[in-house]
């Protein structure tokens, strides 16, 4: 322990760490020993500041704006939530403004709800079952979009598009379907796949969007030559492939330099055409770089397995 003497008060105190004052209070007010006593230039009224502020002009923030713009300070005052009754501030202006006082947004929400002339679980059945459009059903009942989409989610319907996609099967992942949806609206199907179907749920996962740059370079070089292709062929339930030529029993894959050449990506790349090769495929890979810039060549040395 140590003995202090306080250097404001003259009190003797001990304490576990050396120090120049006795409490809290004592700091500050040897802290503002040296302050300074100012005029007010707009109530006239005497208040103290440290040294470094001598340049202050107002004694308060509320002085300032009524100097400045001749009228009084606005304070907010308390008001009543119109919904829940529970009392929070807010400004004149914005009471002025307001047809209606609401503390929140939720409050707003539910004081605002606009009711539907058919039940949640029929418009539920519309959306999901006869695939009726968001944009459809709000022109129909007059009312915006974030309605239809409000009731949708309490009732625990994923969205389609941007949002989730409907509830599918896994029979429903068709190439088309799949690649209309967003990664993810893809990745909840797979995962409810998953649980029924684990083949089906990792071929439906290696399903695109659609094709790539290059692979639309490599499928016009098929059309131009009118050469029968399958695109995003099946093997075994297992891997999806990008072209199959049935003439030539040849599989072709058109791989992004910068995504297969990843350690992960050659190993996968590896296994993948083992497999093919397996079944009695014929194989065969380009880059990105020898689509783009010999696609003729290509296309021959497929061609000529």
């Amino acid at each position: 322990m140590h003995t202090v003497i306080c250097e404001t008060c003259g009190k003797t105190s001990k304490k576990h760490k050396p120090g120049r004052y006795c409490s809290p209070q004592c700091a500050k007010v040897s802290a503002r020993k040296d302050d300074i006593t100012l005029t007010c230039a707009g109530c006239n009224c005497s208040f103290s500041v440290r040294p470094n502020h001598h340049r202050r002009k107002y004694c308060t923030h509320d002085c300032y704006l009524q100097a400045k713009t001749g009228k009084p300070a606005v304070h907010a005052s308390m008001v009543i939530c119109e919904h829940c009754g529970k009392n929070f501030k807010l400004t004149p202006n914005k009471i002025e403004r307001s047809e209606h006082l609401y503390c929140s947004s939720e409050c707003m929400g539910q004081a605002t709800r606009i009711a539907l002339p058919i039940s949640a679980g029929e418009l539920t059945e519309r959306y999901i079952t006869k695939q009726e459009s968001l944009q459809s059903l709000a022109i129909e009942f007059g009312v915006s979009e974030w309605v239809i989409k409000r009731i949708l989610t309490e009732n625990d319907v994923p969205l389609r598009g941007r949002g989730q996609w409907s509830k599918a099967s896994w029979e429903e992942a068709t190439p088309e379907r799949f690649a209309a949806v967003s990664k993810v609206g893809k990745r909840n199907i797979v995962l409810a796949m998953a649980k029924s179907d684990p083949v089906a749920a990792a071929l439906a996962g290696q399903i695109k969007r659609g094709p790539t740059s290059i692979e639309k370079l490599f499928m016009g070089a098929l059309d131009r030559r009118q050469i029968e292709y399958v695109f995003q062929f099946s093997v075994g339930g297992k891997f999806l492939c990008d072209f199959y030529l049935p003439a030539q029993n040849t599989i072709v894959e058109c791989d992004g330099i910068y995504w297969h050449s990843k350690p992960s990506a050659i190993i996968r790349d590896k296994s993948k055409d083992a497999y093919l090769r397996k079944c009695g495929y014929k194989v065969i890979r380009f880059t990105d770089k020898e689509i783009n810039k010999q696609l003729a060549h290509c296309v021959d040395l497929a061609l000529s397995l």
